[in-house]
């Protein structure tokens, strides 16, 4: 047996990856091409026979192991697709999607599947692995994918994973059109997308679609560190477009980023704040993690508004977590601190008023996975001492959860 690994860590380590004598190739960027080049190297026993090379003009692929000064280097695979328009549907056949499921906030628990229409991301924001470049399926190719999960594999809700769905209006209209038009009844959807690539037509065009969830990076409620770390995006555009989902009925999310580079106390209370007045009903709070590859781990190894808590954490993977462990420091925020901050920004969310009905009305909707209401409960237990009044009319047992 073989092990190939491949991902934003081998990607960006991958001479630290490929020392692990369990590992026998390191797939580096996009895996498609890479795989069927080992497939043939395993068979054949010869790396350096072409394959599909000069067939389609939209592929590319490095057919050289990546020229490095390792003993492993022989391991290492770079490769890379320029478009995904000629890739073939994903072997979805293989799964019992009866195992795979998440909540559906109008009807609970469903057989979720994700799926995608493009791959990567165009902005420059400093925490970032993504290297700018955004690769798209055609039209066709993600409807089949669709209607296929749907209809044959019993899929009630799907998580669209684009890091950026909105990106290309009138694409994106007519993905949503043709949802439209494929009539599936009970099966709903979700995305996300950026305050400032949502408007009132992408939002009826969404609602028609049956998208139900809405999902944000907000990152920050500081103006100045959303400028700093070149998100591209401000508070009144989350405000404006969170808005404008709520009052069509979407049920909302988002995350931060607590521990930016050059975060401050004072700006981290900002963001607590702003995610308080927002109109959601979810927020993720993480603790900035520095990943290799990022412009935030150089920072971080320079100092440049951001530091490891100490030298030995630039390296020590495990210590590489968004909650409860804070790796980094700030100029005026100390890890512990984060990791207290962390807390109370969990807590002081959790426990309005607003999200608690929220929660309590999708519990009487059907949802009654205990997955799902951790963080309320974390909240709730931390603020008042005991368990959220229904934790304990939830399941304990959990199927894999969709994300």
């Amino acid at each position: 047996i073989k092990t190939i690994v491949g991902g934003p860590h081998p990607s960006a380590v991958s001479e630290d990856v490929a020392k692990h004598s369990s590992i026998d190739y390191v797939v580096i960027g996009d895996g498609e091409y890479p795989l069927d080049l080992i497939i043939n190297k395993e068979t054949n026993n010869s790396i350096d026979k072409e394959i599909r090379t000069g067939m389609e003009d939209d592929l590319y692929f490095e057919k050289e192991y990546k020229k490095i000064n390792s003993s492993n280097a022989s391991k290492i695979i770079r490769g890379g697709l320029k478009t995904l328009t000629n890739q073939p549907m994903p072997a979805y056949d293989l799964l019992d999607y009866s195992e795979y499921q998440f909540t559906d906030p109008t009807k609970g628990r469903q057989n979720t599947a994700s799926v995608m229409t493009s791959r990567g991301c165009p902005f420059n924001c400093l925490f970032c692995f993504h290297n700018k470049s955004v690769k798209y399926k055609t039209v066709d190719q993600f409807i089949t994918e669709v209607e296929y999960l749907a209809r044959e594999k019993g899929v009630k809700f799907f998580f669209v994973y684009d890091d950026t769905f909105t990106l290309k209006k009138d694409r994106v209209l007519e993905i949503l059109k043709r949802i439209k038009e494929l009539d599936l009844k009970g099966v709903n959807f979700q995305t996300s997308t950026r305050g400032n690539l949502i408007d009132e037509e992408l939002i009826r065009a969404l609602k028609e679609a049956h998208f139900v969830r809405i999902t944000m990076g907000v990152e920050s409620g500081s103006d100045k560190i959303l400028k700093a770390v070149n998100k591209g995006v401000t508070k009144e555009d989350y405000k404006r477009a969170f808005k404008m989902l709520r009052k069509s009925g979407f049920e909302t999310r988002a995350s931060f980023i607590l521990g930016l580079p050059y975060d401050t106390k004072e700006t981290i209370r900002e963001t607590i704040d702003f995610s308080k007045e927002l109109d959601l009903f979810h927020a993720n709070f993480n603790i900035m993690t520095p990943y290799p590859g990022t412009k935030t781990y150089l920072m971080a190894l320079k100092g440049e508004g951001i530091h490891f808590r100490n030298g030995e954490d630039a390296n020590n993977w495990d210590a590489f977590k968004r909650w409860g462990c804070s790796l980094i420091k700030t100029d005026d925020v100390t890890a512990e601190e984060l990791e207290q901050l962390q807390k109370d920004a969990m807590m002081e969310f959790y426990t309005q008023e607003k999200v608690y009905n929220h929660h309590e009305e999708l519990f009487k909707r059907g949802n009654v996975s205990r997955f799902f209401y951790r963080p309320l409960n974390f909240a709730w237990k931390r603020k008042y001492g005991e368990n959220m009044p229904f934790w304990d009319n939830l399941n304990k047992v959990e199927v894999v959860a969709a994300d």
